[in-house]
């Protein structure tokens, strides 16, 4: 039984789905296929990826500044279009009740799941990217103030020990920053009926996501691989999707640069061979190579690999 926070949220729309047992969670589908064969039987493959996401949630335009009522409009697809009109994901009341976009009650995974553990990127590496900042900033054997600096056990005895760190020389505070050990993502979503809706899902962590709004900021102000620093409390926040049930943080102006990749036109090649001449003589290479037992590439320098 996992001792994190669950949240269901009362109002989800779900539609009406008559199951006949229970549907497993996330973890329980991603943990059968882990003790599947590597070589399964004749006719039923291993599939690549055993759960996806809804593919209609790329679309979703999700911000981080403010109520779940103004923070998602609903577009056709992931890349962003200027020319779009997206549609707001409250669509207001009825009958004193809110009104959701439909893609609320679809299933945000596929196979349903009936509960599933939230990954934030952010929060998930704000330990390791605390330690890539601060970790030489001392030396275990000095004498410090034990309230700028301070080394000793992890308070997670055990998960301490499953990681090769569980000795006293670990650093708990540095420039009087206390280390966020434990402080990833410590949330549960659970289905409100009989698998988790977009709703669901939504719901519960954009209220989770705005309550450790804070850690969010101070794992990315950490981050070497973020360039747009300082991430300040005004700043403008937009959730990413990553993969089945995991989220990334950025702040916007790095969310249009991914969104918007396909509206700037690509730069002309500048190798010694054009692209296009190379693939034609590849193809040349192994048409005239039909019937070997090996083809081996040309020997053209300065050529790109081939896709």
């Amino acid at each position: 039984m996992s001792n994190n926070p669950v949240i269901t949220m009362p109002d989800t729309g779900q539609e009406s789905s008559a199951e006949l047992a229970p549907l497993p969670s996330f973890e329980e589908v991603m943990n059968s296929l882990a003790v599947l064969d590597s070589i399964p039987p004749p006719g039923e493959p291993v599939p690549d990826d055993p759960i996806y996401c809804n593919p209609k949630i790329r679309g979703m335009r999700w911000t981080l500044n403010g109520p779940l009522e103004t923070a998602i409009m609903v577009a056709r697809g992931w890349d962003f279009d200027p020319d779009e009109v997206a549609e707001p994901y409250y669509q207001g009341l009825e009958n004193g009740k809110p009104v959701w976009h439909p893609i609320a009650k679809t299933a945000i995974t596929k196979p349903k799941v009936s509960s599933l553990q939230l990954c934030v990127e952010p929060l998930d590496l704000w330990d390791y990217n605390w330690m890539e900042v601060h970790e030489g900033h001392t030396d275990f054997d000095e004498i410090y103030d034990p309230a700028n600096v301070l080394y000793g056990r992890l308070p997670d005895v055990a998960k301490a020990k499953a990681g090769g760190i569980d000795d006293d020389r670990q650093l708990l505070i540095c420039c009087g920053l206390k280390r966020p050990w434990e402080r990833g993502t410590e949330l549960l979503v659970k289905a409100t009926g009989a698998f988790v809706t977009v709703h669901d899902f939504v719901s519960a962590v954009h209220l989770y996501l705005m309550a450790r709004r804070d850690d969010i900021l101070d794992s990315m102000n950490l981050d070497w691989g973020r360039t747009r620093k300082p991430f300040l409390p005004e700043t403008r926040l937009m959730v990413e999707w990553n993969g089945s049930k995991g989220l990334d943080v950025t702040d916007e102006a790095e969310w249009m640069d991914h969104h918007t990749r396909h509206l700037r036109k690509p730069k002309p090649y500048s190798g010694g061979i054009p692209l296009a001449h190379w693939k034609e003589m590849i193809a040349a290479a192994k048409k005239s190579a039909e019937g070997n037992a090996r083809w081996t590439r040309p020997e053209i320098p300065w050529g790109p690999e081939d896709d």
